[in-house]
């Protein structure tokens, strides 16, 4: 994670250490994150990471208890805390757990975990949540998760919730996709902001297509959809979002050859201009339009 604000980069990492019973009989395995800092120079932001409190413990000898870590900063310009989620995926249900530590030079103790939702694994109703992104406009801040629900016998819904400003309760992000087949669900999301709130893009996994399924939408600093979401395109390689040094937001996208899974061809094009500038003032660029429909025709398959 990159803050502005701070000019700093930050990341997680983690300690393992086997708990045992007695000298020869391991019973678990204790693991514990720390989130670290750098300023872009090189010098620490700490003196050393700071460790997260209320780590995980998982019941049996698996080392690999959690789904990957994610941390993003509450504001999309200068930040004010960071939070890290994680699932545990070995507990009964499985739990994503969050914690909110200061962004501040003088911070020495990580923030605790908390829950953030559980799997629901209720026969016939089984609901289960993975987590995306920690993503921030200039006004909302959001813990994003998939969400996969079978809404009837042959058709499956996977929308993304955001938990928004520090929230524990879900709101429906606007970004959804319905497929007749399960083994699929929501693999990524990116956010940013805008002068009235903020762009989310949404990626999905399908078991038919594979990787692919791209969706956009902005929506007003609440929460409420401005725009409503619609398909940015069905893209079978890797997909990256970057502002350039004039706040316009940029698109990178590769095409794979299906046949034998190679690259034959990149792109790159502005998708919406001037979320920041100088001055100050912000403005949707109406390029959005025009990259959604060369996404969908240069890429469709």
């Amino acid at each position: 994670m990159y803050d502005k604000g701070a000019d700093a980069f930050f990341y997680t990492y983690s300690h393992t250490m086997a708990e045992k019973a007695d000298c020869n009989t391991i019973s678990g395995m204790s693991h514990k994150v720390y989130l670290g800092g750098h300023y872009v120079n090189g010098t620490a932001y700490w003196t050393s990471p700071l460790p997260l409190t209320a780590s995980m413990t998982a019941t049996g000898t698996d080392a690999f208890i959690a789904l990957p870590r994610l941390l993003g900063g509450d504001n999309y310009l200068n930040s004010s805390n960071i939070y890290v989620v994680y699932k545990d995926i070995t507990a009964n249900p499985p739990v994503i757990y969050y914690s909110k530590t200061a962004k501040a030079t003088n911070t020495t103790t990580g923030g605790a975990f908390s829950v953030l939702v559980s799997d629901d694994q209720t026969t016939n109703a089984e609901k289960t949540y993975f987590p995306l992104k920690v993503w921030a406009s200039n006004f909302t801040y959001g813990i994003a998760v998939a969400f996969n629900n079978q809404t009837s016998e042959n058709i499956y819904n996977y929308p993304i919730w955001n938990f928004l400003n520090g929230t524990t309760t879900a709101t429906d992000s606007g970004l959804s996709y319905t497929a007749l087949t399960s083994g699929g669900g929501a693999a990524r999301l990116s956010g940013w902001m805008l002068t009235t709130g903020y762009t989310l893009v949404g990626g999905w996994v399908t078991a038919t297509q594979g990787t692919g399924n791209y969706q956009i939408g902005t929506f007003y600093a609440n929460g409420t959809v401005n725009q409503a979401a619609s398909t940015l395109g069905n893209i079978r390689g890797p997909l990256n979002f970057f502002p350039d040094v004039n706040g316009a937001m940029w698109v990178g996208w590769t095409d794979v050859d299906t046949g034998n899974g190679l690259t034959y061809a990149g792109y790159v094009a502005k998708l919406q201009g001037q979320i920041i500038v100088a001055s100050g003032a912000y403005a949707l660029s109406a390029v959005l339009a025009l990259v959604a429909f060369l996404l969908a025709s240069i890429v469709a398959y």
